[in-house]
């Protein structure tokens, strides 16, 4: 009878640990109508679609040709942008030229191209010198639109 008291004593421990970390998962967010219809209506070939919310943007991250994406769409359905990461081999001559040129000894740790509302295509860069990491927005022309 010992023996058996023994080893069933860890099972309620077990248990505990299992619900707590079972329970402590983030529930997936679902869309409202509008942006879930928004969404469909601009990416009709998405696949497998998980949304992410921040109260005042919905986040829909899927992939396209190979590529993570992130579309972003504000509650009523308004498309605000699309974040297609890609790697730098990727980018314009004109783009890797004028990072090369001005922030000589940095490394591009990740790279974007981000199509926004109005027609507005730019890319971002994610930067690092040393222990420094910054953002860098560029036109499609390689004219720089933010520094760090």
């Amino acid at each position: 009878m010992k023996r058996t008291t023994t080893l069933f004593a860890p099972l309620p421990f077990f248990f505990i640990f299992l619900f707590a970390f079972g329970c402590s998962r983030q529930p997936e967010v679902q869309p409202p109508v509008a942006v879930a219809n928004a969404f469909a209506s601009r990416f009709s070939e998405a696949g497998k679609v998980q949304w992410d919310s921040t109260g005042n943007e919905y986040r829909a991250a899927f992939n396209e040709a190979g590529h993570p994406v992130t579309a972003f769409f504000t509650p009523d359905g308004s498309w605000i942008k699309t974040e297609t990461e890609m790697i730098s081999s990727e980018l314009p001559s004109v783009v890797v030229q004028t990072i090369v040129g001005a922030f000589p000894g940095n490394t591009v740790m990740k790279t974007a191209r981000v199509d926004s509302a109005g027609n507005v295509t730019y890319y971002r860069l994610d930067i690092r010198r040393k222990n420094n990491a910054s953002v860098v927005r560029l036109s499609t022309g390689g004219v720089i639109l933010t520094t760090p």
